[in-house]
């Protein structure tokens, strides 16, 4: 998956997912949960990986919520996925089922994890 409001980067063993929408005060619309479900999916099944780090980029705000004005009132059903190569032979782990919201996907994944605020 290619991200368009996230960054993603991995430097030893630290997975770093940075909500890139500083100019939105980092509010995530549908497209930012997929990307976020997928990069705690990518970090959480790569044994290279042994922390998960979530910040947001600039310096005004972690995240201010979902972006009211990316639906126009309303939602627009993304955020549930599956992963691409994961079918219905090769299911998510208990606890982690397509559909979970990503603070539960990122619970149920077994690394330490932080997040970074003001």
């Amino acid at each position: 998956m290619n991200y368009e409001d996230i960054l993603y980067d991995v430097t030893d063993g630290v997975a770093t997912i940075t909500i890139n929408r500083a100019d939105r005060y980092n509010a995530f619309r549908g497209q930012t949960c997929m990307e976020l479900l997928d990069a705690f999916n990518r970090a959480g099944w790569d044994k290279s990986i042994g922390v998960i780090v979530l910040t947001g980029a600039g310096d005004k705000a972690f995240c201010t919520g979902g972006d009211q004005g990316a639906h126009e009132g309303q939602y627009d059903g993304r955020g549930h996925h599956r992963p691409a190569g994961r079918g219905a032979a090769d299911p998510d782990p208990p606890g982690t089922q397509a559909g979970h919201r990503p603070g539960q996907r990122l619970r149920h994944r077994r690394r330490p994890r932080a997040a970074r605020g003001l």
